[in-house]
């Protein structure tokens, strides 16, 4: 696991690192056990520069990628939950599938 993976494990303690999982920047899925429920957690990175977006004129930029990815990720199952980590460099958002199957 390289150093930005951790950072980014240990900032969604929801999502546990497994071993042998993707690198930063592609995407990942893992399934944490929530209660009796089996949900899935797939963190997409490297969706935009934030270098080049201007917050200010586009104060919904966070709220529209998310409302974007969710979309399509509705395309391969139910999506339970989408954020964006607003803090990425790199735009990233997580999105939680009802189903580990719909996460891949």
């Amino acid at each position: 696991v390289d150093e930005g993976e951790k950072e980014d494990t240990d900032m969604h303690p929801e999502v546990k690192q497994e071993e042998g999982a993707l690198a930063a920047g592609s995407i990942n899925a893992q399934a944490p056990l929530i209660g009796k429920e089996v949900l899935s957690t797939v963190q997409m990175n490297g969706l935009c520069d934030m270098r080049v977006i201007d917050l200010k004129d586009w104060p919904t930029f966070f709220k529209d990628m998310v409302s974007d990815v969710e979309k399509e990720c509705q395309k391969f199952g139910r999506v339970i939950r989408a954020r964006a980590d607003e803090a990425a460099p790199l735009g990233c958002v997580w999105v939680r599938f009802g189903d580990a199957s719909e996460a891949q």
